[in-house]
C-alpha cells in the first residue's frame, strides 16, 4: 500500500489488482462465471473522496446462468449495466453481502462468453462499507489515496480465485502520480488540469505472493 502525503501536487495513487493471500476467498461459493477481461475508465476526486467509473467486464459462464453476481463495494452506486448489444439490465444491490447481482433477458449457456458494461460512482472515505470489516481497502483523499483489489472498487468475480487481463485507465488532477500492478505509461495531460495514466495486467495469472 502507497500513502500519499500532502501537498497534493506530490500524491500517489496506488491500485492493486493482486489478491491479498492474507484474506480469505470469499466469492468461492458464487462460481457460477468467471471474468477473463476488464476495461476500466476511472476518474477520482480527492477532495471529495470520489470515484467514477465505467468497467467493461468479460466473462465466461460456468454453467447455464440467467443471472450473475459481481463483489463491488457498497459505498459505489451501480447508475447502469449494458449487455454487448447495449441494452439496459436489470441491477440489484444486495448490501448484505457486497455484491450487485445482474440478471439477463435470455439464459447464457455454459461455455459461452459476454461483455457487460458497469457504470458507477460512489465516495470512498472510510471503513464503513468495506467489503472487509475494519480495513479500509480502498480510499480516495487529499491525505492518501488508494484502490487495492480486496477493496472491491470495481465489479469482482470469485476474489482470488479468478485470472484475468485488463486495462486500466485512470483519470486524476494533474501532479499525481499513478502506479499499480502491471504495465503503466506515461502520464498524458486531460482537460481541466487533469491527467490520464492507463496501464495493463496482462498476464492472467496471479504472482506468488512474495
Amino acid at each position: 500500500m502507497q500513502i500519499a502525503r500532502r501537498p497534493l501536487r506530490r500524491a500517489l495513487l496506488f491500485i492493486g489488482l493482486i489478491a491479498s493471500f492474507c484474506l480469505p476467498a470469499l466469492a468461492a461459493d458464487r462460481s457460477r462465471v468467471k471474468a477473463e477481461d476488464y476495461v476500466i475508465d476511472a476518474e477520482i476526486v480527492p477532495k471529495t473522496h470520489r470515484l467514477t467509473a465505467r468497467a467493461k467486464v468479460k466473462f465466461m459462464a460456468m454453467e447455464d446462468v440467467n443471472f450473475a453476481s459481481f463483489d463491488l463495494h457498497n459505498g459505489l452506486r451501480v447508475t447502469k449495466v449494458l449487455d454487448e448489444k447495449g441494452k439496459l439490465l436489470t441491477a440489484e444491490r444486495v448490501t448484505q453481502d457486497n455484491t450487485v447481482r445482474i440478471s439477463f433477458p435470455n439464459t447464457l449457456a455454459k461455455g459461452s462468453s459476454t461483455t457487460l458494461t458497469f457504470d458507477y460512482e460512489g465516495a470512498l472515505a472510510n471503513a464503513e462499507d468495506s467489503p472487509v470489516e475494519g480495513l479500509k481497502l480502498a480510499y480516495i483523499g487529499d491525505d492518501a489515496i488508494y484502490l487495492l483489489y480486496p477493496g472491491r472498487w470495481f465489479p469482482v468475480t470469485n476474489y482470488g480465485i479468478d485470472r484475468f487481463t485488463a486495462t486500466i485507465n485512470v483519470t486524476a488532477p494533474a501532479g499525481i502520480t499513478v502506479v499499480g500492478s502491471g504495465g503503466s505509461s506515461a502520464a498524458k495531460p486531460a482537460a481541466a488540469g487533469k491527467a490520464v495514466t492507463s496501464f495493463t495486467w496482462d498476464n492472467p495469472a496471479f504472482p506468488e505472493p512474495s
